[in-house]
């Protein structure tokens, strides 16, 4: 039976979602011979058990901590029918993130404490109304300093819903923004082509001169007009 974890100071979450989170326990004292420990920022350490590794339907693959935070987090949330609306709050945790110079800086800096990161963080919540599990799961990651590999928990986690629900993810570039037609006519063949339904990511890359280039899970699908433009140039210098 797995043991639930010791609660961490200024951290408020349900019994429920404590306990699904049995490997995050926060671990001040050296560890016991032959107990794994992995080694975090500011001298704390967290015991956790064995490697995951998790490869997502876009061919990324999320591993070590990150991995295995993301893992727990989607089987809590499967458990709890509650995939999408975690799925939503770690969306607005991550569009926050994307935005704020601060936010970004309270992430990633080994100069904050957990003392300090912990209120931060649970006001800046609170402010966004992200409540509930994904909101305990971001607390717990500031409570156990890994709050720095959050963004790749929440890429994680985005793995694991594209992969129960058997969508994969196609990276679409293309040389200028597509008409909503265009877009729909994109997604319609790429969906034909993996034989699944596709989660779409559009970016404009004005580099391409033309034409488009697809990456769908690790296969890559190049139509660009660059690339045509330089299969001429290597032939003319073969000739």
């Amino acid at each position: 039976m797995l043991r639930p974890p010791r609660a961490a100071g200024g951290v408020s979450s349900p019994a429920r979602t404590a306990g699904a989170f049995p490997f995050f326990t926060v671990h001040r004292a050296a560890a016991p011979t032959g107990v794994g420990t992995d080694r975090g920022t500011g001298g704390h350490e967290t015991k956790e058990s064995g490697q995951v590794a998790q490869s997502g339907s876009d061919g990324t693959l999320v591993s070590g901590v990150a991995g295995r935070y993301a893992l727990a987090l989607f089987e809590l949330a499967r458990d709890e029918k509650q995939i999408d609306e975690v799925a939503r709050h770690l969306d607005q945790f991550d569009a926050l993130y994307n935005e704020s110079d601060d936010l970004r800086r309270l992430v990633r800096s080994p100069a904050y404490t957990a003392e300090q990161q912990r209120p931060a963080i649970e006001a800046i919540l609170a402010k966004a109304g992200i409540d509930g599990i994904a909101a305990n799961f971001i607390k717990l990651t500031a409570a156990n300093r890994r709050l720095f590999a959050l963004p790749d928990m929440i890429r994680g986690y985005r793995e694991k819903v594209r992969e129960s629900k058997g969508i994969v993810r196609a990276e679409v570039r293309v040389a200028e923004k597509p008409s909503d037609a265009l877009i729909q006519e994109i997604a319609a063949t790429l969906r034909e082509v993996a034989g699944s339904e596709i989660e779409l990511d559009l970016k404009v890359d004005p580099s391409l001169i033309g034409g488009i280039v697809v990456k769908i899970g690790s296969r890559m699908v190049d139509a660009s007009l660059r690339t045509k433009l330089n299969g001429i140039r290597l032939a003319m210098r073969a000739a």
